[in-house]
């Protein structure tokens, strides 16, 4: 094989020959042939010498114009002076130290093509490696910026010495065929003074927060991200939370493994356990809980995972802090969740008394000792006063489309809920209908062997509309105030009516008020039980008014009325009043004249 590589020269000897020929006719003729001939000689000899045209063979017809991604950064990071090399070759970090950066072929090819830098650097030779055939063809440009070339053969691999001069960005352009073919890619050098390979950078390092699946060694792993996988900070009783680690240098490549040291330290009642990754596909979690508040990791600079665990088991909560080398990578805070230490139950709705499947609806809130929202399954049981009315209370999921801990809201006409009826605490309402008070027991335990308790609360089971009223909360308002009209209706028992009963046939009426939102056919007795309330803004019209509502699909379906007032809460002088005090005040006027006059008369 031979191989061969070529210095390029400086131009300005060759520019200076090139300056020594006559420039104008009447000089050309007194020079001599024979001096002429000797000057061109001269020129062309050092031309081929300084490498400004090198030509070794003739151009090859056949050789194909070079295309995107045929030319790429040949150098690996073994080089003193290559911090980093991405995995395409067509980005490099290099210092201005380094003896010099190949581009080439990354296989033998035959070719031709143009190649240019702007930037800090320069060609400082060529490299060629052939089985057989003549040698390449390669022009220099001015200045060792460009150069042009042609390869003999498929068997060729052509490479090309790239100087950096000064700090900075080196671009490298490739063209296909020559200096005016189409641009086809763009190799970059960025140029630092000197490589910082080693040294922990944060903006390229991570630290997140993982599930328990993330952190599974047989999982599919975890993924670099600097955002934390949703929910994952809140751990459950008797759970384990998660961060990930991912340390990298400024390139983005993996710390050294010689002398790493990370420190990883936690707050609260929790313990940690910090291991380094075994593949680089994988998050290893740690086997087992640690035993302290501190764990540390050495002779390791790439991927760590860190486990933290509940201590006494109570609620709590941790900020996990991570040093690399007395480098502050980041902190992450967790909340660990306790048992359920108390239950509320809201959003109680009066059932549909039914034959078959008539049900009431409600919602609870467990928390725990320190008043955290708890989500997940527990046991339910009942403790019911007053069985004619009510049965068992199903086994709930409180995590439904309502808030954190709590059961989903009842929006729509049975079933019609915001999630499965499994989602929705329940009584059941026998044919006999009636109320009765209710209190749930909710597990403690996994094996239900501890129960916490509700507050008692009343239970209604109802029918249709029936009778209804209404009423307005105050009789007289003063402009600018918020009325409240309360409508009750009863079923055919006089019990309140169910929850999910509509009002339809709507009319009303009410002057001097206007409506907030304005009651409308379909709406739900869910204010209350039995009961639905509207608001109403007074306006500045002062007097005394009949509002009317009517409501049809029921025993009354007659309009309802309801008298008020709206005054003003400042006392009124009327026109007559201020006619009264104008008159008065010309009499009192007048008999200060008459007793005036009546002393100038006197003197």
């Amino acid at each position: 094989m031979c191989h061969k590589e070529t210095e390029l020269e400086d131009p300005k000897d060759l520019r200076a020959e090139i300056g020594k020929f006559p420039n104008s006719t009447n000089e050309r003729k007194k020079m001599s042939k024979k001096t002429l001939r000797k000057r061109i000689a001269i020129v062309a000899v050092s031309a081929l010498t300084a490498g400004v045209l090198s030509v070794m063979s003739a151009p090859v017809a056949n050789a194909a114009a070079l295309a995107a991604n045929q030319i790429d950064i040949e150098t690996t990071t073994a080089t003193p002076g290559v911090c980093t090399v991405d995995t395409d070759k067509e980005i490099a970090t290099i210092s201005t130290a380094v003896s010099g950066v190949k581009v080439g072929f990354p296989a033998a090819a035959d070719y031709e093509g143009y190649l240019s830098i702007s930037g800090p650097g320069i060609f400082t030779a060529y490299t060629q490696e052939a089985t057989g055939g003549s040698a390449d063809t390669i022009t220099w440009g001015p200045d060792q910026k460009s150069v042009t070339f042609n390869t003999d053969n498929a068997s060729d691999d052509l490479s090309f010495t790239v100087k950096p001069t000064a700090v900075g960005k080196i671009l490298i352009t490739t063209r296909a065929t020559s200096s005016t073919g189409t641009a086809v890619d763009v190799i970059t050098m960025n140029v630092v003074a000197s490589c910082a390979n080693g040294l922990v950078d944060l903006a390229e390092s991570y630290m997140t927060i993982v599930s328990s699946a993330e952190a599974d060694e047989n999982a599919a792993g975890w993924t670099s991200t600097k955002v934390d996988t949703a929910d994952a900070n809140t751990v459950a009783y008797s759970g384990t939370g998660f961060v990930a680690v991912r340390l990298n240098d400024v390139y983005g490549n993996d710390l050294p493994t010689s002398n790493g040291v990370l420190i990883v330290t936690a707050t609260g009642d929790v313990t940690v356990a910090a291991e380094a990754r075994t593949t680089s596909d994988d998050v290893l979690a740690p086997a087992a809980a640690g035993a302290a508040k501190t764990a540390y990791v050495t002779g390791t600079g790439a991927d760590v995972v860190i486990r933290i665990d509940q201590d006494s088991g109570a609620p709590t909560s941790s900020t996990v802090s991570v040093t690399y080398n007395g480098t502050s990578i980041g902190s992450k805070t967790f909340t660990f969740l306790g048992q359920p230490a108390k239950v509320v139950v809201s959003d109680v709705t009066v059932g549909l008394k039914a034959s078959s499947n008539g049900f009431g609806y409600f919602r609870y809130t467990i928390t725990d000792a320190a008043g955290n929202p708890l989500s997940g399954k527990f046991a339910v049981a009942d403790d019911v006063y007053n069985t004619d009315a009510l049965a068992v209370v199903s086994t709930v999921t409180p995590r439904g489309s309502g808030a954190a801990g709590q059961t989903a809201a009842v929006t729509g006409k049975t079933p019609g809920l915001t999630g499965t009826l499994a989602e929705n605490a329940r009584y059941t309402c026998t044919n006999k209908g009636g109320a009765a008070k209710l209190q749930i027991k909710v597990a403690v335990d996994t094996n239900s062997t501890s129960y916490i308790t509700s507050a008692p609360f009343d239970v209604f089971c109802g029918g249709a509309i029936d009778t209804w009223t209404i009423s307005l909360d105050k009789a007289t308002y003063a402009p600018g105030e918020i009325a409240t009209l309360t409508v009750s209706a009863k079923d055919s028992g006089g019990r309140p009516v169910q929850t999910l009963e509509t009002i339809a046939g709507l009319e009303y009426s009410f002057g001097g008020m206007t409506a907030v939102t304005a009651p409308t056919n379909g709406d739900y007795f869910n204010s209350a039980a039995g009961a639905r309330t509207y608001k109403f803004s007074v306006g500045t019209s002062e007097g005394a008014f009949v509002g009317t509502f009517k409501i049809t699909g029921a025993t009354e379906s007659t309009a309802k009325t309801v008298q008020y007032k709206v005054a003003s809460s400042t006392a009124t002088v009327s026109n007559a009043d201020v006619l009264k005090s104008i008159v008065a005040l010309i009499a009192s006027i007048n008999k200060q004249i008459q007793a005036l006059q009546k002393l100038i008369l006197k003197r």
